[in-house]
């Protein structure tokens, strides 16, 4: 048995995660506006619920996971001590991105002046290694395909 690849770029679970949300806000914004005395305003906790699930940064970084993959790419590309510093990619400002072996990391900008820094690890052998450090212990955890979620534990 012959088994195709697909060409093209499928949108993955998080997208259908956020295109699904848009419909279900909208569809609740239309039952709520056929009630002449009920404000739309009672969707508030349904967004708020759906922004502190991660949600909303699942579906922030479909729409943005192709930046994020030519960056990773491109460093895999250069040295073994390539990194780089502040950038834009997709939706997420980063604070540096660095190469360690075989992986990328990346450190979102807002984690709290450099304390407490968290981000992405782009692995695609599997679970990352990490860099030795003598103060923490990040915590590591799968987020999608090649893709791993840290965050600095001290």
């Amino acid at each position: 048995m012959v088994v195709k690849e697909r060409s093209g770029r499928s949108i993955g679970a998080p997208g259908l995660l956020l295109i699904g949300s848009q419909v279900v806000i909208g569809l609740l914004l239309l039952y709520a506006a056929s009630f002449p005395g009920l404000s739309p305003l009672w969707i508030l906790p349904v967004l708020l619920v759906l922004a502190s699930s991660g949600v909303v940064k699942q579906a922030r970084f479909a729409l943005s996971e192709e930046s994020f993959e030519k960056v990773a790419r491109s460093a895999m590309e250069g040295g073994p001590d390539w990194k780089t510093g502040p950038a834009t990619l997709g939706s997420f400002d980063i604070s540096w991105a660095t190469r360690h072996g075989d992986t990328v990391r990346f450190a979102l900008a807002g984690g709290g002046n450099g304390i407490h820094d968290h981000g992405f690890i782009w692995s695609p052998k599997g679970e990352p290694p990490l860099p030795e450090e003598t103060d923490y212990a990040p915590d590591v955890e799968h987020f999608h395909g090649s893709w791993y979620v840290w965050r600095e534990n001290f």
